[in-house]
C-alpha cells in the first residue's frame, strides 16, 4: 500500500477541535488509478446564513473539495487510491461589515495509495484557506505557501458558488 499525507494548515484564531473522516474511494481517476473513495458533493450555499452555517458550508465544500485533488494528484502514479483522510483542526467564522462571513480552515488530508507491486508512496503538504460567504455567493482563496498568508477571498478569491438574486 502506498501512504501519502497531505497536510493542509491555515493560521486560525479558534479550534472546533480535530475531526477524522475515512472515506473508502468509489470513483475512478483515470484508466491507471482505481478508486475506492467516495466522493462527496459540493453543498449548496445556506438558506440562512450564521456562523455555525457558514463554517459547516466550508467545511463541506473543502472535504469535497480535498478529495477530489487527492484523486487527481493520485492520477500521477499507476495503483489504487484506498482512503482519504481529512482533518479539520481549525474552522474559524468572522462576521464581516457587510452582513457576509469569512471562514478559515485548517486541516490535513491524508492518503493512501496502494501499487500494482504492492509497495506504499508517501507525500505530504500543507494548504492554508478562507471562504467568504454572503447570501448569494462563496469564494474561496488559498495561500500560495504552507506559510501563508492567505488573499483576501472578497478581491482575490475564486467564486465557488453564486445564487440568483430573486
Amino acid at each position: 500500500m502506498i501512504v501519502a499525507v497531505l497536510l493542509v494548515t491555515a493560521g486560525c484564531i479558534g479550534s472546533t477541535g480535530p475531526e477524522a473522516d475515512t472515506e473508502r474511494p468509489t470513483e475512478s481517476g483515470s484508466v491507471d488509478v482505481t478508486s475506492n473513495v467516495t466522493i462527496h458533493p459540493y453543498p449548496q450555499l445556506p438558506s440562512t446564513l450564521t456562523n455555525e452555517t457558514a463554517v459547516e458550508y466550508a467545511r463541506t465544500y473543502e472535504r469535497a473539495h480535498a478529495q477530489r485533488q487527492a484523486l487527481n494528484e493520485s492520477q500521477n502514479v499507476s495503483g489504487s487510491l484506498e482512503t482519504v483522510q481529512i482533518s479539520i483542526e481549525t474552522a474559524v467564522a468572522t462576521k464581516t461589515a457587510d452582513g457576509g462571513y469569512i471562514v478559515r480552515l485548517d486541516y490535513a488530508v491524508g492518503l493512501q495509495i496502494e501499487l500494482p507491486d504492492g509497495k506504499v508512496v508517501a507525500s505530504d503538504h500543507v494548504v492554508l484557506v478562507d471562504y467568504y460567504l454572503n447570501e448569494t455567493t462563496a469564494l474561496r482563496a488559498v495561500a500560495p505557501t504552507a506559510n501563508g498568508p492567505v488573499p483576501d477571498p472578497r478581491t482575490n478569491g475564486t467564486v465557488i458558488a453564486q445564487r440568483s438574486q430573486n
